[in-house]
């Protein structure tokens, strides 16, 4: 991308506050779409509700199949976060960044944004994008693209 190009994109917001669980703690829960009683009995939720289905949507999506060429990881704690990080970017030297649309509206649907003179590649040729879940604690889904 260089300075003055446009593409077109959806940055939908998530409302969803919670904190990352210990490492301890989030794997002391099950995650898994065979233990969905199990998860909704833990978090205290009916199977008919609607949290119950967001934590069935979520749940499918981290199991689902990654793009191919690229590896999907869904992250519980924010230990399990940094170390699959690390590990597929070779490295602890790492860097955050992240996207934050401030216009009214705009997460609603597509819209064209247009790179700003500024702009800096990331450094390095591999990278770990990530973007929150739905889920009672903290949850990130990862893409590791190699």
């Amino acid at each position: 991308m260089r300075p003055g190009s446009t593409m077109k994109f959806q940055f939908p917001r998530n409302s969803n506050t919670a904190t990352f669980l210990p490492r301890e703690s989030a794997q002391s829960i099950p995650f898994s779409f065979n233990k969905l009683p199990e998860i909704f009995n833990h978090f205290s939720v009916k199977p008919t509700s609607v949290e119950a289905k967001t934590i069935k949507q979520t749940i499918e999506e981290c199991e689902a199949p990654g793009i191919k060429g690229d590896e999907k990881y869904c992250a519980t704690s924010l230990e399990s976060m940094v170390d699959f990080s690390t590990s597929k970017l070779g490295t602890r030297n790492v860097e955050a960044v992240s996207t934050e649309v401030l216009e009214k509206g705009a997460t609603m649907s597509m819209h064209n944004y247009t790179t700003m003179p500024g702009l800096k590649k990331l450094a390095g040729d591999k990278v770990v994008v990530c973007h929150k879940e739905n889920y009672p604690y903290a949850m990130l889904c990862f893409s590791a693209m190699q």
